[in-house]
This record gives C-alpha cells, structure tokens and sequence, in this order.
C-alpha cells in the first residue's frame, strides 16, 4: 500500500513504493534525537517539537506492528 499523506482532511496517495519500517525509520531519526529513537522503540510512541528555520512542528509518531504512523503539524510560523 502506498504512502498517504493527509492536507485538510483530504487523502493524497504518493507515487511509488510502499515505506517500509525500516524507510520509516530512517525518516525519524532525521526528526528525532537519540532520546526520542529509544522512546519510541521502547514505548512504541513519541511526540516531540521539531524545529526548522524559523517553524515547529508538532511530531507524532507511533509504531504498530509492521507500520510506522507519522502526524506532523505545522504549530507557528515566525513572521
């Protein structure tokens, strides 16, 4: 099943190959520090503020058996 990334509600599949665990992995550790990776392998869920430039994101991510889930939201913008 491809990856879905969700804007406004609304699903959006993307073009191309599953995301595998270990895809999903390598996507979090550019995310999280070594704090967060240990958390969510051992309590299977995180959630943390990433900061880019001048934005924060809200990180969500839990895992589930084969799957990773990600919910990032953007929380502010500096003007």
């Amino acid at each position: 099943e491809p990856p879905v990334v969700y804007l406004g509600g609304d699903a959006h599949p993307i073009e191309g190959p599953p995301i595998t665990l270990e895809n999903a992995g390598c996507l979090f550790h550019t995310l999280a520090d070594t704090r967060q990776n240990r958390a969510l392998r051992s309590s299977r869920r995180i959630e943390f503020v990433y900061r880019f430039k001048d934005s924060q994101f809200r990180v969500q991510a839990r895992a589930e058996e084969e799957a990773v889930y990600f919910d990032i939201q953007r929380v502010n913008a500096q003007p």
